[in-house]
C-alpha cells in the first residue's frame, strides 16, 4: 500500500452544547441534528443544566409524549426573579459557569460552544470570562480553586453559536440583579454566530446580545423556523 492510499482520519472538531430553559441535552442534539451539526461529523458533548424542573418549557409542547424528561434549565425561573436575593442569582450564574468549566477540563479543548435560550447566556459568560475580573473572582470562588487550564491565556471556545438566546431579562440587566458590573472589560474577539428566531419572544434578548458583545467576528441570521425542530434547516453553519 502507498503512502498516498492511507488516509489519517480527519480530525473531528469539538463542540460542546448547552440547552435553554426546561430542555435536556436530547432535545439540544435535535436541533443540532437540524443544523447539520452531528455526531458523525463532529465530536459533540452534550450538558444538562444544573437546575432541574418539575417541567419542559412551553414552546418544547409539540414534542410531548416524543422526548422524555427529566428536564433542566441553567437559571432560576422566571418567577423567581423579581425577588431574587442578588447573591442566590450569582451563585445559580456561578453553578452554571462551573459545570461548563468543568466539561473543558474533562472533556475539552473545543472548538465551539452552542447555546441555546439561557444556555446562549452562559455561553457569552463563559467565553468573555477571560476580560470579566468580576465574575471571573465569583467563579473561582464559588469553585473553590482556579481553573486546571489557562482560561486567561486563551478564549475558551473558537466558536460561539448563540441560538434564539435569552432568559427572563437582558443579559446587561441579569448582571446588574447578580451584583456584578454592567459589562466586561473587553469582548471576546473568537467567532461569533447569532441564530435569531424572527417570531421568537425572546427576539429583543438575543438582538441586544449581538450588540453587548461587541465582536468584530459576528454573524447573525433570522430564523423562521428555529424552534421548530422537525423542520430541517436550509443554512449548513461553518465553523473556522
Amino acid at each position: 500500500m502507498s503512502a498516498q492510499e492511507i488516509q489519517t482520519p480527519k480530525k473531528k472538531k469539538k463542540i460542546l452544547a448547552l440547552h435553554g430553559n426546561g430542555s435536556n441535552k436530547i432535545i439540544t442534539k435535535l436541533q443540532l441534528q437540524n443544523l447539520e451539526l452531528n455526531d458523525q461529523d463532529y465530536d459533540i458533548t452534550y450538558l444538562n443544566g444544573t437546575i432541574q424542573v418539575k417541567s419542559p418549557d412551553i414552546r418544547l409542547s409539540e414534542l410531548t409524549g416524543l422526548v422524555e424528561g427529566p428536564w433542566y434549565s441553567w437559571l432560576p425561573p422566571k418567577s423567581d426573579w423579581e425577588n431574587l436575593d442578588h447573591r442566590a442569582l450569582l451563585q445559580s450564574i456561578c453553578c452554571a459557569i462551573e459545570s461548563v468549566l468543568l466539561a473543558i477540563e474533562i472533556h475539552g479543548p473545543f472548538d465551539a460552544i452552542y447555546g441555546f435560550s439561557q444556555g446562549g447566556y452562559i455561553a457569552s459568560l463563559v467565553n468573555n470570562l477571560p476580560n470579566d475580573p468580576a465574575l471571573l473572582d465569583a467563579v473561582q470562588s464559588y469553585m473553590g480553586r482556579e481553573t486546571q487550564f489557562n482560561i486567561n491565556s486563551n478564549i475558551p471556545f473558537k466558536t460561539s453559536i448563540y441560538a434564539c438566546a435569552g432568559a427572563a431579562i437582558p443579559l446587561l440587566d441579569m448582571r446588574k440583579l447578580a451584583g456584578l458590573p454592567e459589562c466586561a472589560e473587553e469582548y471576546s474577539q473568537n467567532q461569533a454566530i447569532h441564530l435569531i428566531g424572527q417570531h421568537d419572544a425572546l427576539k429583543p434578548w438575543s438582538e441586544s446580545l449581538v450588540l453587548y458583545d461587541k465582536n468584530p467576528n459576528t454573524q447573525f441570521f433570522i430564523w423562521t423556523v428555529i424552534m421548530k425542530l422537525v423542520v430541517r434547516s436550509q443554512k449548513r453553519l461553518r465553523m473556522k
